[in-house]
């Protein structure tokens, strides 16, 4: 049985496109363009795509922003809800510590630094259930998000399912 390599279209051209010969020849087709992909190309170009190859990184760049907008690459809002019993436990969980550490004994500094403490473990937290659930359901948000392609999964998690806590002007958490 043959190993059979696949391309696209679009590898071609990009192959096509490289600005000098050794670019050309160190591009390899068969390497999907994800996140790391992307920047074994980007530092290909770098080494080997000659004195203008920051610009053709722009171009490319361009051209990949110009190519998502064209084919109407969104996601539908359905791939941002998260209305699972394990969010809305770690959730509750949450509220009632922080409720403790607002109402407990303690200046009013040793409080802020309780709750950011307290709420740095719980967006990290949040941050994994919330793209291993989005994951599980087939989120195309959750796996850009996952690979880099647009966002990360603390973006994600920031629009799913808010900030547990900011800071107000004072610098105190709100």
């Amino acid at each position: 049985m043959t190993d059979t390599k696949l391309t696209t279209v679009g590898s071609l051209i990009i192959k096509h496109s490289m600005p000098t010969e050794k670019a050309k020849q160190e591009f390899d087709i068969h390497t999907p363009l994800d996140k790391g992909g992307m920047s074994r190309m980007v530092n290909m170009l770098i080494r080997h795509g000659g004195s203008k190859s920051h610009e053709h990184i722009n171009t490319l760049g361009q051209m990949f922003f110009n190519k998502a907008t064209e084919i109407g690459a969104s996601t539908p809002l359905s791939d941002y809800i998260n209305e699972s019993d394990e969010r809305s436990a770690i959730l509750k969980e949450y509220e009632t510590k922080a409720n403790k550490i607002i109402h407990g004994p303690g200046s009013k500094s040793h409080k802020n630094d309780g709750l950011g403490s307290l709420t740095s473990d719980y967006n990290k937290r949040i941050e994994k259930q919330n793209l291993d659930y989005l994951s599980g359901r087939g989120s195309t948000a959750a796996k850009m998000a996952r690979t880099g392609a647009r966002g990360n999964p603390a973006q994600l998690a920031s629009g799913t399912s808010t900030p547990l806590m900011s800071l107000n002007v004072k610098g105190e958490l709100i």
